[in-house]
């Protein structure tokens, strides 16, 4: 089994890259340059302070520019087996699922979604995923115990998910 890892940002790619050496992860964890998203396309990313946005969330077109791939393409690419999806990718959530709904439909994987960047995540992200499975099953998690507004994250099962 591997752990594909996707980090679009230089100076996070490379904090990424001494994280695998440092933890002699290299045989496990496979390091990918890129964003994910809805499709294959270009898009800006910018940086704030250790996380990293693709730019045009916040309408604008500035920092870096990323190659961004779907879930699916990547998938269907490297012709993978998917056990387990985990997001945080800072408020593209919505646009990933999208781009991964043949690869959630045909291996309903365990899923772990930050839903706390936009307010309506949290009711359209649960959403999509059932209209794509409707055998999946919900649990909200807060992994923050100081506030209920940051690092809540959606828990995606299907029932004999391991």
């Amino acid at each position: 089994r591997r752990i594909y890892a996707f980090e679009p940002l230089s100076e996070n790619y490379d904090l990424l890259l001494e994280t695998i050496k440092l933890n002699n992860l290299s045989q496990t964890v496979v390091p990918i340059k890129k964003a994910l998203g809805l499709r294959r396309e270009s898009k800006h990313i910018m940086s704030l302070y250790s996380a990293s946005f693709i730019s045009d969330i916040f309408n604008q077109e500035t920092g870096q520019i990323s190659e961004v791939i779907s879930i699916d393409e990547f998938v269907d690419e490297k012709d993978l087996e998917v056990g387990l999806i985990k997001l945080d990718v800072e408020g593209y959530e919505l646009d990933t699922i999208l781009g991964a709904e043949k690869t959630i439909k045909r291996f309903k994987p365990v899923m772990i979604v930050s839903i706390y960047h936009r307010g309506q995540d949290f009711f359209e992200i649960p959403k999509m995923i059932k209209n794509f499975v409707s055998e999946y099953r919900f649990r909200f998690l807060n992994l923050n115990a100081e506030t209920a507004f940051t690092e809540r994250v959606l828990l995606a099962y299907t029932e004999g998910s391991s």
